[in-house]
Protein backbone atom coordinates (compact mmCIF):
# COMPACT_ATOMS: atom_id res chain seq x y z
CA UNK A 1 0.00 0.00 0.00
CA UNK A 2 1.45 3.29 -0.64
CA UNK A 3 1.72 5.98 2.08
CA UNK A 4 -0.63 9.16 1.64
CA UNK A 5 1.33 12.23 1.46
CA UNK A 6 0.78 14.62 4.76
CA UNK A 7 0.74 17.19 1.96
CA UNK A 8 -2.35 18.74 0.15
CA UNK A 9 -2.57 17.89 -3.55
CA UNK A 10 -0.41 20.15 -5.38
CA UNK A 11 2.10 21.27 -2.33
CA UNK A 12 4.47 17.95 -2.38
CA UNK A 13 7.81 18.33 -3.41
CA UNK A 14 7.43 16.47 -6.49
CA UNK A 15 4.64 18.94 -7.76
CA UNK A 16 6.13 21.88 -6.44
CA UNK A 17 9.62 20.67 -7.95
CA UNK A 18 7.78 20.73 -11.53
CA UNK A 19 5.90 24.00 -11.02
CA UNK A 20 8.43 25.99 -11.10
CA UNK A 21 9.58 28.65 -13.84
CA UNK A 22 7.08 29.14 -16.91
CA UNK A 23 8.56 26.88 -19.20
CA UNK A 24 10.82 24.18 -19.17
CA UNK A 25 14.03 24.02 -21.59
CA UNK A 26 16.52 26.26 -22.13
CA UNK A 27 16.99 29.70 -23.09
CA UNK A 28 16.79 29.40 -27.27
CA UNK A 29 13.93 26.87 -26.41
CA UNK A 30 12.10 29.62 -24.73
CA UNK A 31 12.94 32.50 -26.89
CA UNK A 32 11.44 30.30 -29.73
CA UNK A 33 8.47 29.91 -27.58
CA UNK A 34 7.78 33.31 -27.18
CA UNK A 35 7.89 34.10 -30.91
CA UNK A 36 5.99 30.74 -31.83
CA UNK A 37 2.57 31.27 -29.64
CA UNK A 38 3.73 35.03 -29.09
CA UNK A 39 3.21 34.75 -25.35
CA UNK A 40 1.49 37.13 -23.51
CA UNK A 41 3.75 39.49 -20.85
CA UNK A 42 0.59 40.47 -19.23
CA UNK A 43 -0.74 36.90 -18.36
CA UNK A 44 -1.87 37.59 -15.02
CA UNK A 45 -1.72 33.72 -13.75
CA UNK A 46 1.86 33.03 -14.07
CA UNK A 47 4.17 33.58 -11.27
CA UNK A 48 6.57 36.88 -11.12
CA UNK A 49 9.47 34.89 -12.07
CA UNK A 50 8.11 33.79 -15.39
CA UNK A 51 6.68 37.23 -15.98
CA UNK A 52 10.03 38.73 -15.28
CA UNK A 53 11.72 36.36 -17.49
CA UNK A 54 9.64 36.76 -20.02
CA UNK A 55 10.16 40.43 -20.06
CA UNK A 56 13.87 39.86 -19.77
CA UNK A 57 13.81 37.56 -23.34
CA UNK A 58 12.34 40.52 -24.86
CA UNK A 59 14.28 43.30 -23.44
CA UNK A 60 17.46 41.06 -24.34
CA UNK A 61 16.17 40.62 -28.09
CA UNK A 62 15.58 44.55 -28.51
CA UNK A 63 19.36 45.24 -26.65
CA UNK A 64 20.61 43.04 -29.60
CA UNK A 65 18.57 44.14 -32.70
CA UNK A 66 19.73 48.19 -31.54
CA UNK A 67 23.29 46.71 -30.90
CA UNK A 68 23.21 45.33 -34.63
CA UNK A 69 22.42 48.44 -36.27
CA UNK A 70 25.12 50.34 -34.54
CA UNK A 71 28.74 50.49 -36.27
CA UNK A 72 30.98 48.04 -34.01
CA UNK A 73 33.37 50.99 -33.95
CA UNK A 74 31.22 53.28 -32.21
CA UNK A 75 30.58 50.19 -29.66
CA UNK A 76 34.09 50.20 -28.50
CA UNK A 77 33.42 53.20 -26.35
CA UNK A 78 33.73 51.19 -22.82
CA UNK A 79 32.94 54.29 -20.61
CA UNK A 80 29.48 54.52 -18.49
CA UNK A 81 28.37 57.31 -20.62
CA UNK A 82 29.31 56.76 -23.74
CA UNK A 83 27.31 58.34 -26.40
CA UNK A 84 26.07 54.83 -27.91
CA UNK A 85 25.15 53.19 -24.50
CA UNK A 86 22.47 56.45 -23.69
CA UNK A 87 21.06 55.57 -27.42
CA UNK A 88 20.96 52.24 -26.61
CA UNK A 89 19.39 52.93 -22.70
CA UNK A 90 17.20 55.86 -24.46
CA UNK A 91 15.60 53.66 -27.57
CA UNK A 92 14.90 50.76 -25.11
CA UNK A 93 13.35 52.99 -22.49
CA UNK A 94 11.50 54.25 -25.46
CA UNK A 95 10.06 50.80 -26.92
CA UNK A 96 10.07 48.67 -23.88
CA UNK A 97 9.24 48.70 -20.26
CA UNK A 98 13.06 48.41 -19.77
CA UNK A 99 13.99 49.01 -15.71
CA UNK A 100 17.16 51.32 -15.33
CA UNK A 101 18.78 48.70 -13.04
CA UNK A 102 19.06 45.92 -16.32
CA UNK A 103 20.29 48.34 -18.27
CA UNK A 104 23.29 49.62 -15.95
CA UNK A 105 24.11 45.46 -16.25
CA UNK A 106 23.51 44.98 -19.53
CA UNK A 107 25.24 48.02 -21.02
CA UNK A 108 27.91 48.47 -17.86
CA UNK A 109 26.23 51.75 -17.24
CA UNK A 110 27.19 52.05 -13.72
CA UNK A 111 23.99 52.69 -11.11
CA UNK A 112 20.10 52.51 -12.57
CA UNK A 113 20.27 56.24 -10.99
CA UNK A 114 23.16 57.67 -13.53
CA UNK A 115 21.38 55.67 -16.40
CA UNK A 116 18.30 57.47 -15.64
CA UNK A 117 20.80 60.93 -15.59
CA UNK A 118 22.07 60.05 -18.71
CA UNK A 119 18.96 59.49 -20.52
CA UNK A 120 17.41 62.78 -18.91
CA UNK A 121 20.67 64.86 -20.16
CA UNK A 122 19.84 63.19 -23.87
CA UNK A 123 16.70 65.84 -24.10
CA UNK A 124 19.47 68.86 -24.51
CA UNK A 125 19.97 69.73 -27.87
CA UNK A 126 23.30 68.68 -29.37
CA UNK A 127 23.75 65.80 -26.98
CA UNK A 128 26.39 63.36 -28.32
CA UNK A 129 24.10 60.70 -28.21
CA UNK A 130 21.40 62.22 -30.06
CA UNK A 131 22.16 60.96 -34.13
CA UNK A 132 22.98 57.38 -32.77
CA UNK A 133 19.76 57.63 -31.02
CA UNK A 134 18.48 58.48 -34.40
CA UNK A 135 19.86 56.21 -36.08
CA UNK A 136 17.71 53.28 -33.83
CA UNK A 137 14.75 54.99 -34.53
CA UNK A 138 14.79 54.34 -38.07
CA UNK A 139 12.53 51.68 -39.12
CA UNK A 140 14.50 48.83 -39.83
CA UNK A 141 14.54 48.23 -43.85
CA UNK A 142 13.33 51.48 -44.65
CA UNK A 143 15.51 54.63 -45.34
Amino acid sequence: MTPISPLPAGKNQAYVALSRGWALGGPAFKKALLKDHAVAVEARAWESAGVREVREARWQETLEDAMSRLPAQVREGRQKSAPWKVAVAAHLKETTDVSNRWLAEQLDMGSPFYVSKHVGLLRQPGHAARPWLNQLRKVKGKA
